[in-house]
């Protein structure tokens, strides 16, 4: 390691400082400037090895293999310990293996309405579409969906369960009864899925067919019906008690609408049990976003949605719930202005280089004040005596604006790779604009992530902490088999017969 400088060493103490950390860091650099290396082998693992309890959102992997990467280089004594502290979850089923996150599981205290309205905010979010759809849009979905949620987490059973819940209500008609009875708040929802057998087919369809297209999913696709289906899932009570670091991978994930789907749904996962904990004074979460904008959807005129989520992460769920935030995304001009100001906002700021122009203008536009008095060049001042020219003084030529903002650009455009621009968090309150120039090149110099042995680290821990998608649909079978009547050959149930074995009895008893 070589000799650290002033700027280095106010970079370090900003990274392991609670308070510092409390006030968020805000990291924006192009590809190949080291920004994962940054939060993956220094800002994560510095948490890390504080008992710090960290979450780790990647879409892309980076994050995850530097965090990795540093792990196996520590001594067998101290990777002995710290691993079983290391939880790796692999969103994609990618070696047959899933952590479950279903959508039903309900807190202590928890209403079955606000259980139900989980999975349908994440399809609000993600479908731009259903909310300006007239007939078959958000409105019947949400209906449909709602009452379908709550009657599914009374029950016990996951979303795997919610499309044949739809469209075969008669077969459910004992179970709906015996739960009507325990919880007279689930009347009207069973009322309304004991009532869809009997609409005409038109009015069938428009009040089933949006959420059933968005169900499919989850019946045909195995590695959504484990990881949804089960009945328990991530425990991230484990993540507070044992102090663990979640390492959420993304980069298997086939598909940008899946990815997208998945990448929301672990977040809000993350979220509902944080605004479960409750805000006050609890034992600090490191949260750490690498790509921001692969997590919030921004596609659409207005993302009116990811601007308030992220405002409210920001100066709601970080302030007040004891949040550690780090985000990082590659250019300035990715986000709105309004969302860059809110991230501008965090107490840490890493800047690093940037290729494109007018992200670094505005970047030099924000840290950098204009100076009047900044001077480009003198002048000489002529005179003229008998013919012959001499210089009685030097005028200043000052900067203009415009001149300032091109030269403060460089500084972001001309970083080195391992350099960022740094401006330290200052207190509450207040943020700083003055930037020190850091380099990450000095630690861990000359060492890379190798693919092959974190290849094999990754599928060793992903089988370690997550469950055999087999398995979970096994369970999901033999649950829904153990909770509904079994179908007879004349196409009624055990409990229900068919309406023509009911009319030949019937006829016999007349």
């Amino acid at each position: 390691m070589n000799r650290l400088t002033k700027a280095d060493h106010t970079f370090l103490s900003s990274l392991i400082s609670s308070p510092a950390r409390r006030m968020g860091t805000h990291i924006v650099a192009g590809k190949g400037s080291g920004k994962s290396r940054l939060m993956g082998r220094i800002i994560a693992f510095l948490d890390f090895l504080q008992g710090v309890p960290t979450v780790i959102f990647d879409p892309h992997g980076g994050t995850i293999d530097n965090f990795l990467d540093r792990m196996l280089r520590l001594p067998r004594i101290y990777q002995e310990q710290f691993w079983e502290r290391v939880e790796y979850i692999d969103m994609s089923g990618h070696w047959g293996y899933v952590t479950p996150m279903p959508f039903y599981n309900r807190f202590q205290g928890e209403s079955f309405y606000d259980v139900s309205q989980r999975y349908l905010d994440v399809v609000y979010k993600l479908d731009s579409y259903l909310q300006t759809a007239s007939i078959q849009g958000w409105n019947p979905l949400w209906l449909t969906g709602t009452m379908a949620g709550m009657v599914l987490s009374a029950l016990g059973m996951q979303i795997t369960e919610a499309q044949d819940l739809i469209l075969n209500p008669e077969l459910w008609k004992d179970k709906l009864y015996s739960i009507r009875n325990l919880y007279p708040e689930l009347i009207p929802a069973i009322s309304f899925l004991l009532s869809l057998p009997d609409l005409r087919s038109n009015e069938f369809d428009r009040f089933t067919s949006s959420i059933r297209n968005k169900l499919a999913q989850f019946s045909t696709d195995p590695t959504l019906k484990a990881m949804f289906g089960a009945n328990s899932g991530l425990d991230l009570d484990d993540l507070l008690k044992a102090r663990k670091i979640f390492l959420l991978d993304f980069r298997y994930v086939k598909g940008r609408v899946r990815r997208q789907f998945l990448m929301e749904w672990a977040f809000q996962y993350f979220l509902s049990y944080l605004k479960h904990r409750g805000p006050g004074r609890h034992l600090p979460i490191s949260l750490v976003i690498d790509e921001l904008t692969a997590l919030f959807s921004v596609q659409g005129e207005e993302p009116r949605l990811f601007i308030a989520d992220l405002d409210d992460l920001i100066n709601v769920l970080s302030r007040q719930y004891s949040l550690w935030l780090t985000i990082c995304h590659q250019e300035h001009f990715q986000l709105p202005e309004v969302v860059n100001k809110s991230l501008m906002s965090l107490g840490n700021q890493f800047i690093g280089v940037t290729r494109e122009r007018e992200a670094s203008k505005e970047l030099a536009e924000y840290f950098y004040r204009y100076d009047p008095h900044l001077v480009r060049k003198y002048e000489p001042i002529w005179m003229n005596d008998m013919g012959r020219p001499f210089i009685v003084d030097y005028r200043s030529v000052e900067f203009t604006h415009e001149e300032q903002l091109l030269r403060n650009s460089y500084r972001f455009t001309d970083l080195k790779r391992f350099e960022f621009l740094f401006s330290p968090a200052l207190g509450e309150g207040s943020v700083s604009t003055e930037l020190q120039k850091v380099s990450i090149d000095w630690f861990d110099r000359g060492l890379y992530t190798q693919d092959d042995v974190l290849e094999d680290a990754r599928e060793k821990l992903v089988k370690r902490s997550g469950q055999p998608v087999e398995k979970i649909i096994a369970e999901v079978d033999r649950r829904k088999a153990r909770l509904l009547p079994r179908k007879t050959q004349d196409g009624g149930t055990e409990e229900f017969p068919s309406a023509e074995v009911r009319k030949k009895k019937l006829r016999t008893q007349m």
